[in-house]
């Protein structure tokens, strides 16, 4: 799989959707993909709501392991989960991992998740997603558990960058010439030093050290 393949998720998402079940728990946030450097991962930032419980993740993908690409989260739970990630000919993305993958959106504990998979599909013409999660109990019969759509907030991405654009960041070059600003005017409201009048310290009983230019000596007093 090359770079170009992430291509298509760039951007941020509104996420809506559905724990499914006799209670559908309702799924609501956003979701963020943006290159990391050198735009050899994804950077996926989950930030959404399941019921009334947030989640937030950080989610690493591009790591390679044999023909799959690793997708490695960090969650605000402190777990951290690995998922794989293959892309088929037709630009589907499938995830599969282990039962501890988004613990939140598990709503019955006493029920066992032994493997979950998830089919992402993106719309043509890139404005939309649509992912469907199933979960095994025993790692093998699957059923349907999260139902969860994606529409596009910015401009779809026409490319995967792999470095920052030279023009968007200012020159920093300390060995060309430099440009120092030209000095200021004069105000006239600020006072100058030369203008200063000599003052006379009632505390000391005597002249005060002139701020402007020297003046004539004060004539001594009995």
């Amino acid at each position: 799989m090359t770079r170009t393949d992430l291509a298509p998720v760039v951007g941020r998402w509104r996420t809506e959707g559905h724990v499914l079940g006799d209670d559908p728990v309702p799924v609501t946030g956003s979701d963020v993909y943006e290159p990391g450097p050198g735009g050899h991962v994804l950077v996926h930032s989950v930030d959404v709501l399941v019921g009334g419980t947030p989640v937030r993740a950080l989610e690493i993908i591009g790591e390679r392991e044999g023909d799959a690409t690793l997708a490695r989260s960090y969650d605000d739970t402190g777990d951290v989960t690995l998922m794989r990630l293959r892309i088929d000919d037709d630009g589907v993305w499938h995830f599969t991992g282990g039962g501890e993958v988004a613990r939140a959106a598990q709503s019955d504990p006493d029920v066992p998740t032994a493997a979950v998979r998830s089919t992402l599909r993106i719309a043509p013409d890139g404005r939309s997603m649509t992912a469907l999660w199933e979960r095994a109990e025993d790692g093998v019969t699957w059923q349907p558990w999260m139902d969860v759509r994606f529409t596009r907030e910015d401009e779809a991405s026409s490319g995967y960058p792999t470095v920052m654009d030279p023009e968007s960041t200012p020159s920093n070059d300390l060995d060309g010439p430099q440009r120092t600003a030209p000095p200021l005017p004069d105000d006239p409201r600020v006072p100058r030093p030369e203008d200063a009048e000599p003052t006379r310290s009632k505390e000391l009983g005597g002249a005060a050290p002139a701020v402007g230019p020297e003046s004539a000596e004060q004539p001594e007093t009995d």
